[in-house]
């Protein structure tokens, strides 16, 4: 509520609401959303579906021009010390590892590409060497056909899925109540930016709900310049909890 009103009153359009979040009354009277759940009859069944297991968001669109400017007054107001952005790790892919290893022992490119152009996709990934050894004939082949492939595909083995480079995720902030220094390893990004050295998912969700702190993350869809902002206050969750889950009764007439 406190940047969505800062965004407001500083001219960074914001998302009127989306998702389960928007059914919610606690947050349409905090101003988070901007659509009434009752004039429209929407039942917030976020806490409601048993097969919802994971913590509850809320998601926020903010101009994406906006971003920057949201994140230097959250930082501003709670601190330099307490606030970072989320980093991310690119890790190296079967295709990638084997132009990389390629690369380094001298492989021309013409032969790099033999391999890789044999390793298909299946919705959107690339399978792994192993799978492409076992699965794929013309792979398996074309490995066995020299000693010089064989040593490649088996250092690519070793290599696959290690991380190859660290970055910035593109729009995750973590805040924290007290110094995160003190938490979590931190680094300097490429602008300056304080960075967790812990990445998004294997970090920072648990630790949001053991420490309480408030995440925000940011996407962008459709070409569309706007950036979510995912908040997990976890001091005022089982507020929420109660509040939504009594008013959803007594709008069903439970």
């Amino acid at each position: 509520s406190d940047f969505i009103k800062y965004a407001k009153s500083s001219n960074i359009p914001v998302g009127p609401g989306r998702g389960s979040a928007a059914g919610s009354l606690i947050a349409y009277l905090l101003d988070i959303t901007e659509v009434d759940p009752i004039k429209h009859g929407l039942i917030f069944e976020r806490f409601l579906n048993p097969e919802r297991i994971s913590m509850p968001d809320i998601d926020i669109d903010f101009c994406g021009e906006g971003r920057d400017e949201v994140i230097q007054y959250v930082t501003k107001k709670y601190g330099q010390d307490k606030v970072a952005q989320i980093g991310t790790f690119g890790t190296m892919s079967s295709k990638a590892v084997i132009k990389d290893v390629g690369r380094v022992l001298g492989f021309n490119f013409g032969d790099v590409n033999k391999i890789t152009n044999l390793i298909p996709s299946f919705r959107g990934k690339v399978y792994s060497l192993d799978e492409c050894y076992k699965k794929i004939k013309e792979f398996k082949a074309l490995i066995n056909s020299s000693p010089q492939f064989t040593e490649l595909y088996k250092l690519g083995l070793k290599l696959e899925n290690s991380v190859r480079h660290s970055s910035t995720h593109a729009a995750g902030v973590v805040i924290s109540d007290e110094s995160l220094d003190k938490m979590i390893p931190l680094y300097k990004g490429s602008r300056g930016e304080t960075v967790t050295q812990y990445d998004f998912s294997k970090f920072v969700i648990p630790c949001l709900c053991k420490r309480g702190w408030t995440k925000l993350d940011s996407s962008c869809s459709a070409g569309i310049k706007w950036h979510q902002f995912i908040c997990y206050p976890l001091s005022v969750l089982v507020r929420i909890f109660f509040l939504n889950c009594i008013i959803d009764l007594l709008y069903i007439g439970r």
